[in-house]
């Protein structure tokens, strides 16, 4: 199994190195017992494969002691008896029965090749094939191996399971993710104190959602691939696009402290505040812009970053000025709603 996915993987052109851990060059001679007929003269494997041991590599019986110096002392068979594979025919095995038979009644001896080591992870077999890659994208080097992994049937109590980087990076999604949902929390928070509210921030933080959307547009669109650096840049966005509905919202909330009504407040803020929001916002999708198309040394490392906050704040910002003032309308009004019926 080893073999056939190290020759398909050596197929690929952005697959370099492989390697694999099996290495089937050692010549050995291999006993295999036939347990049945062996069971039935009261003999074990373990019998067979002692008397074995101790005929060729001998067992130690005693020690010898001269003046201070102390030698182990093992019996085996004679160096004669002992040097081609024939010699292994003449080994006689005790039977607890009280008699003796030869080895190949109960085994057959024949030539192969083993294994140049045996590699085992919590108490299991395991080869490991490894291999380095000319490409900077390990998810479409990891969708290639999945592709050939699914190509070769496993018996009963086989499996597959990524190490390396491959390892390292499922890893750091699942990082990723814990702190992203730790940022939109934090972000909470902050606004929650600031507007002195728990409810009128939630029509903030639909400007997160929006922007997602706009980062899977971008990535789709310049066919950039979920990275670890896009996970970086969407942590930077979430900081970044609530900015403009905490201006717009900050400026409701003040005009609403003066008198004003809640709708005219809310027409008036976002005209007010249209031209900062936009001119914010312009001034930091044109300083990405050469970052996100740079084409030289390292832009694969840096471009998904510029790329998914580029995306990320061109959407927000416009759906934002829509989608942000009518959620604070609907929001607003249901507190309301419920302030009232709780003091009836």
């Amino acid at each position: 199994i080893s073999d056939q996915i190290a020759d398909a993987l050596q197929k690929e052109e952005e697959i370099v190195d492989v390697d694999n851990s099996l290495k089937m060059g050692k010549p050995e001679l291999q006993i295999s017992v036939d347990r049945d007929k062996a069971s039935s003269m009261g003999i074990t494997v373990a019998t067979i494969a002692n008397t074995v041991d101790a005929a060729f590599l001998g067992k130690e019986v005693t020690k010898y002691r001269d003046q201070g110096d102390e030698y182990d002392v093992r019996v085996r068979f004679a160096e004669q008896d002992r040097e081609t594979s024939g010699n292994l025919s003449d080994v006689l095995i005790a039977s607890p029965l009280g008699f003796l038979v030869n080895l190949t009644d109960v085994a057959e001896i024949k030539e192969g090749r083993g294994p140049v080591k045996i590699e085992r992870e919590n108490q299991e077999r395991v080869v490991t094939i490894s291999a380095d890659t000319t490409s900077s994208d390990l998810r479409a080097i990891e969708n290639k191996i999945q592709k050939i992994l699914e190509t070769i049937p496993l018996p009963e109590g086989y499996f597959f399971r990524y190490g390396g980087s491959l390892e390292d990076m499922q890893e750091l999604m699942v990082t990723m993710f814990f702190t992203i949902g730790l940022i939109i929390l934090l972000v909470y928070m902050v606004m929650a104190s600031q507007f002195e509210s728990l409810i009128h921030p939630f029509s903030i933080m639909a400007a997160v959602p929006l922007s997602i959307a706009g980062v899977a547009l971008a990535l789709f669109i310049t066919g950039t691939t979920l990275s670890v650096m896009s996970f970086i840049g969407i942590m930077i966005l979430i900081g970044v696009v609530v900015n403009n509905g905490i201006v717009l919202i900050d400026y409701v909330n003040h005009l609403r402290a003066q008198g004003m009504e809640k709708t005219e407040a809310l027409i008036k803020g976002g005209v007010t505040r249209l031209r900062p929001i936009l001119m914010t916002t312009l001034t930091t999708i044109l300083a990405l812009l050469p970052m996100a198309i740079n084409k030289g040394e390292g832009a694969e490392l840096f471009a998904p970053i510029s790329i998914t906050l580029f995306g990320g704040l061109l959407v927000s910002t416009l759906l934002t000025l829509l989608i942000v003032p009518s959620l604070y309308s609907l929001i607003d009004g249901g507190s309301l709603w419920i302030r009232k019926k709780l003091h009836r």
